[in-house]
């Protein structure tokens, strides 16, 4: 973020103009939140790679292959808001997070835990 745009953010700050509801991150919350994103992906798919290996070679600990996916991807998404508050890029400049995001997110986990559990 450059001087002038940071400037222009505080002055609508203080004349009490709505801002806008962009994220806005310094450079170095950008490359935290990055590495961060880069290690959950990893993390996601080596844990989605060794269930498909074990699903393979027989020991089927679960029905269905999407089950232990979605809990993985919610692990690894708890993993990367943990680091990213850990490391203070969690929260822009502005003071919010994107809460719209998140909310979709665990809406969209419990409705395909709920597809996945549902009798037969």
């Amino acid at each position: 973020m450059s001087l002038k745009s940071f400037d222009k953010f505080c002055e609508k700050i203080i004349n009490g103009e709505p801002v806008d509801n962009k994220e806005i991150f310094d450079e170095r919350q950008e490359r935290v939140r990055t590495k961060g994103l880069i290690i959950a992906l990893v993390c996601f798919g080596s844990l989605c790679a060794m269930n498909t290996l074990f699903m393979e070679c027989g020991m089927c600990w679960s029905k269905s292959y999407f089950m232990p996916m979605t809990i993985f991807m919610a692990l690894c998404y708890l993993g990367f808001l943990l680091y990213n508050a850990r490391r203070g890029s969690l929260f822009g400049i502005n003071g919010t997070s994107k809460a719209a995001m998140t909310a979709s997110f665990l809406i969209g986990q419990g409705a395909g835990n709920a597809l996945c559990q549902a009798p037969r």
